[in-house]
């Protein structure tokens, strides 16, 4: 049962009527927003919730409300076809309201639906910020720090912002130094009879295997073990060992 209609404002010139009790099931923080006060009769025409005088909703538009009202109401998502664009609108205006009233079950579905959505990993983090999607973070961070940050466009800095760019610049130092340290440290052999070479060929075969075992836990990705500069020719960074 869907319960008495009310009327609502978002802003000085639009209004709407809908189910309160829908809302009201869904949160009890939209519900104490829309709880008209008692002590008037229902055909009162002063009383709140009515297009005289329409219960005001804050913190929202008509643009964001009405992307909440279509999933409320479970209007065809299927109608939006390909783009992108409108659905990265409906689903981020969903997840702020469900973030504002406390709708579990709104959050879940637009958190959902926005990771389906090819997302640049800026934008993913800013969202998870704004929002405290916990889950988005590692994945987004470590896309970011796989590339040069100088590659990062104008949008993709405004996403971010000031203070989180400082801190991937910081993140993406302290993993240089740590590559290149990593790779300027050849590792121990182990004592282990299947690495014992007699002849160059096998050490040449043994030893990058050797090496990024050792590299797999330090370094971000098996393509930064060595340096740049060094990979043109690996053959040339084994040692050369001569046998009788």
């Amino acid at each position: 049962m869907v319960g008495a209609l009310v009327v609502v404002r978002v802003d000085d010139t639009t209004i709407y009527k809908i189910h309160v009790t829908m809302l009201k099931t869904l949160s009890s923080v939209i519900g104490d927003i829309l709880t008209i006060p008692d002590g008037k009769e229902k055909n009162d025409p002063t009383r709140e919730g009515t297009l005289r005088f329409p219960l005001w909703l804050p913190g929202t538009n008509a643009s964001e409300f009405e992307d909440f009202l279509r999933w409320l109401y479970r209007a065809a998502w299927e109608g939006f076809g390909d783009n992108l664009e409108e659905r990265h609108r409906i689903f981020t205006h969903l997840l702020k309201l469900a973030d504002m009233w406390q709708i579990k079950a709104a959050r879940v579905y637009a958190i959902d639906s926005l990771e389906a959505l090819p997302l640049a990993a800026s934008r993913r983090l800013q969202l998870s910020g704004q929002f405290t999607i916990v889950s988005w973070v590692e994945p987004a961070v470590k896309h970011i720090l796989e590339r040069k940050l100088s590659a990062l466009t104008l949008e993709d800095l405004a996403a971010l912002g000031l203070c989180v760019y400082s801190t991937l610049v910081k993140a993406q130092e302290l993993i240089e130094i740590e590559t290149r340290r990593t790779a300027l440290v050849p590792p121990q052999m182990p004592n282990d009879p299947s690495w014992q070479c007699q002849k160059q060929s096998s050490c040449l075969a043994a030893w990058p295997k050797i090496w990024f075992e050792k590299n797999r836990q330090t370094a971000p990705s098996s393509r930064e073990a060595h340096p740049p500069q060094r990979r043109q020719d690996r053959s040339t960074e084994y040692p050369e060992f001569h046998f009788e």
